[in-house]
């Protein structure tokens, strides 16, 4: 066959033997309760197989040593920089549900038929940009001690590639709301002057477009989502606007409206540029603000 090559040390007659077990309705004993069925993996000298008591195996990493009685929540902040800035949010919890498995944290997996861990992130970061404040929580088992939850962030950084970093780790309660329903304002720096754009923009000229929309009581842009265009009043959503010496916009966008507006979608409305254009400036998410300041 065309996957030859892999060798998964299952014998192609004990393979053929299940096929027609299968097709007579037979079923073959799980090793784990029962007698060995002969597949071949196991040589029973250096490869065994590993024996449970029915009714106790785990979906995900060890957790013997954790009461399942008790979960503890914890809310992990972390920084997406460099290279896998790149990466989709998808990619990330992925990337990140593969370190928490490598570094053996007790955590808390879903029920059904496709158990995952129980991650749950702030809001999907957009491609290409890089953050120093995101936020996830996380629900382990057993009740765990804060010195416990240091250990497991250093853990967890042992096992993430360069460009993704825990910062830090709080237990929380139980019933406090995800990060995403305690958002209130995120804040950018957007780097115009590294722009791999050339388009010779000028500091007098970008101050006098801030001024402008800052006097501006309404301000209509066309936002685009889920391939529709609709006009959206970004005024009331920019809560500060402010151009430094080296052209680097510092931006606060509201979060509690129901609607926001992406950062490259205001400059893109203050500069006149395309989606396209304003991909390629650098823009860095520097501080998520909370309701209350509660984290």
């Amino acid at each position: 066959f065309p996957w030859e090559h892999l060798d998964a040390l299952t014998t192609k007659d004990f393979l053929y033997e299940e096929y027609e077990k299968a097709r007579g309705l037979v079923e073959t004993p799980d090793c784990k309760y029962s007698r060995c069925s002969s597949c071949g993996v196991c040589d029973h000298k250096v490869i065994k197989n590993v024996v449970s008591k029915e009714g106790h195996l785990s979906t995900g990493p060890s957790t013997e040593k954790y009461s399942d009685d008790v979960v503890t929540k914890v809310r992990m902040r972390f920084s997406k920089t460099g290279p896998l800035r790149f990466l989709s949010h998808l990619e990330l919890i992925n990337t990140i549900a593969r370190a928490v498995r490598r570094a053996e944290l007790p955590v808390r997996y879903t029920k059904g038929f496709h158990p995952h861990p129980r991650l749950i992130f702030s809001g999907a970061l957009s491609v290409g940009m890089e953050s120093l404040d995101e936020y996830m929580d996380m629900e382990l088992i057993g009740h765990l001690r804060e010195d416990e939850v240091k250990s497991m962030v250093e853990r967890l950084n042992d096992h993430l590639p360069d460009g993704l970093r825990i910062l830090e780790g709080r237990i929380i309660p139980l019933q406090l709301p995800s990060a995403s329903a305690m958002m209130k304002a995120k804040e950018y720096m957007i780097s115009l002057k590294k722009s791999p754009l050339g388009l010779g923009i000028e500091q007098e000229r970008v101050e006098g477009l801030v001024r402008e929309f800052l006097r501006s009581a309404t301000v209509c842009a066309c936002i685009e989502r889920e391939d529709r265009v609709r006009e959206v009043d970004i005024r009331p959503l920019v809560e500060e606007l402010e151009l430094g010496a080296d052209l680097t916009l510092k931006m606060r966008i509201r979060e509690d409206m129901g609607f926001s507006v992406k950062p490259h979608e205001v400059v893109g409305y203050l500069l006149n540029l395309s989606s396209q254009q304003t991909a390629l400036i650098p823009i860095l998410k520097t501080k998520t603000i909370f309701k209350q300041n509660k984290r």
